[in-house]
């Protein structure tokens, strides 16, 4: 498997998994550790987001996916209350 390749489903499993921490963590954790969380979510999420973008004309099935994942990223933390609209 290719480095970008792994790079890609790492990324595709942290930017979800950092908004669930901070979703889930908030009643337990100090909000000193929430803050820095919500902020590595978001940077997670905006990093595959633009690699998506950059990937449709190359790659549309991995760019669909990591879409995808934003989708959900962003559906979650307007969920938890990170977000409104």
């Amino acid at each position: 498997m290719k480095y970008s390749t792994l790079a890609f489903i790492g990324l595709c499993a942290a930017a979800p998994g950092a908004q669930l921490l901070e979703g889930y963590g908030r009643p337990h954790w100090d909000s000193s550790v929430d803050y820095p969380v919500l902020v590595l979510g978001f940077v997670l999420l905006l990093v595959l987001f633009l690699w998506s973008l950059i990937g449709v004309t190359r790659h549309l099935t991995r760019a669909i996916v990591g879409l995808l994942i934003c989708v959900y990223c962003v559906w979650q933390a307007y969920q938890n209350g990170s977000i409104s609209f």
